[in-house]
């Protein structure tokens, strides 16, 4: 069993589990959503939002610089985070296009995020054989805060 958000479902399957089982599906969450650089030590709900689209006119990929030309399919990549212990939301500050090709490198959580952003900013890490140059070019990948809080901070706020 594998979670990417702990819901009272989730909690439901966990509690049917051993206790070593619980301990070890726990641990992989942390793991995946813990953050270790835009929020140190804080569990981040990630929502990849990878919307492909139709080019209105030429674009460059952003990984392979390889041009999209006008009428073809790309992905606008432009995940959610919420910091759970802030409740404050987060977006890219730059969204990522990119062919439909590389939708499977694109990050699904926080410590794929900040591992594509290590190899952006640190050119000495491999990258897996990508061309990373495109997106080395914009620099580190920055967050954008959102006005509005999370939806923890939502659902609180309408109990009382």
């Amino acid at each position: 069993m594998e979670i990417s958000r702990l819901t009272i479902d989730v909690e439901k399957k966990l509690n049917n589990l051993s206790e070593e089982e619980r301990y070890g599906i726990l641990q992989l969450y942390y793991a995946n959503n813990q953050s270790g650089y835009y929020f140190p030590n804080d569990l981040v709900a990630f929502y990849p939002q990878m919307k492909e689209q139709k080019a209105s006119k030429e674009i460059v990929c952003n990984i392979s610089e390889t041009i999209i030309s006008k009428g073809s399919c790309y992905i606008n990549y432009r995940p959610i985070l919420e910091n759970l212990n802030t409740h404050e939301v987060y977006v890219l500050k730059r969204t990522i296009k990119c062919l439909p090709y590389y939708s499977d490198i694109l990050p699904v959580n926080i410590r794929g995020l900040e591992h594509l952003n290590d190899m952006i900013i640190n050119t000495s890490i491999d990258s897996c054989d990508l061309n990373l140059e495109c997106l080395r070019h914009y620099g580190e990948i920055k967050l954008l805060k959102l006005k509005r809080k999370g939806r923890s901070n939502y659902e609180n706020s309408n109990r009382k």
